[in-house]
């Protein structure tokens, strides 16, 4: 499949001034179609070690200009290039793979270097992530379809379209994928592409929230505060909302120390609520910034004393080791 020059003409990476003026030669040849020349310019620099170059002496190996086609001797050059993170050779590469030219067909690798390229965006050509997405996503691969879902539903290189992200969040959703559960879940808590339905949110919120997934965590927390799924548990928001909490997620340290001055689900604790307080303050929660000043006011200089060590303290250790620092 061929790519449009001026698509990789943007994406030189230069190694030093003189490489840069030698590859400067090479591209002004090549846009004459003095592809000899350009292939005599491009060849030396690539040798050295110049992933610029190495990936355009692929692309000339590969589309036969100056050189006779070889597709074994443009995967090479393409190889060195994406071994350096070059993003078009990256992507030449893993279609390369795709379509078994000059090396045996692997969809594996093929879905590897397509990822390895969709993730430095190939300078933020959705289109092309897109359609990396698609070729992987079609096989089955987790990422790939929850990537291509993303796409789809923020009309990043296609039409916004929340039907067709629903369908392949869903597919990856169902395969185990936490980032697909998550967002499968706010989907259906917000009624975007499928109706509003607050327990089959509860569903995929819980599967996404148990593999780790720190937003479905913060979700869990907030369905439980306020009933919506699930019968309102205080005691069970604030378990997953501490669960998020101690991975950094700024609301759901709010909500826990929130629920820890009010006494909501656990016992009133200003020493707890102020530190969390502190924390998602630190992640620039301003609900967090203006709630610090009334727990201090309910406090002993000994309480704060406390509360201060263990925000200081508390990234390096365990829930049930900062437990064992409160008095008894």
């Amino acid at each position: 499949m061929k790519r449009l020059i001026h698509l990789f003409l943007m994406l030189i990476l230069i190694s030093s001034p003189v490489y840069a003026d030698d590859l400067q030669v090479g591209i002004d040849a090549y846009k004459a179609k003095d592809f000899e020349k350009a292939y005599k310019v491009w060849l030396p620099l690539a040798t050295s070690g110049n992933a610029s170059a190495q990936f355009y002496v692929g692309y000339v190996y590969s589309h036969a200009q100056g050189v006779p086609q070889d597709y074994k001797e443009a995967v090479k050059w393409y190889r060195l290039a994406a071994e350096q993170g070059f993003a078009k050779a990256q992507s030449n590469l893993g279609l390369m793979y795709y379509t078994g030219q000059g090396v045996l067909k692997n969809n594996k690798e093929a879905i590897k270097w397509c990822r390895l390229a969709a993730e430095q965006g190939i300078a933020q050509d959705y289109k092309e992530a897109v359609k990396w997405f698609r070729l992987a996503a079609v096989q089955g691969n987790v990422d790939a379809q929850t990537g291509l879902a993303t796409r789809y539903f923020n009309g990043q290189g296609v039409p916004q379209n929340y039907q067709e992200a629903i369908k392949w969040w869903k597919l990856a959703a169902e395969q185990g994928g936490a980032f697909a559960q998550s967002n499968l879940g706010d989907s259906y808590y917000a009624g975007e592409g499928v109706p509003q339905d607050y327990k089959e949110a509860v569903k995929w919120y819980q599967l996404a929230a148990e593999r780790g997934n720190v937003i479905a965590q913060n979700n869990m927390g907030r369905s439980y505060y306020y009933g919506q799924g699930v019968p309102k548990s205080h005691e069970e928001a604030i378990k997953w909302y501490r669960l998020a909490a101690e991975q950094g997620y700024a609301r759901a340290q709010y909500m826990s120390g929130f629920m820890y001055y009010n006494g909501q689900g656990v016992l009133q604790d200003y020493v707890l609520a102020h530190m969390w307080y502190v924390h998602s303050s630190l992640h620039g929660n301003k609900d967090a910034m203006d709630n610090i000043k009334a727990v201090e006011d309910n406090m002993s200089s000994a309480q704060l004393n406390k509360a201060q060590e263990m925000a200081r303290n508390w990234q390096s250790k365990t829930w049930d080791e900062l437990k064992g620092q409160l008095p008894n």
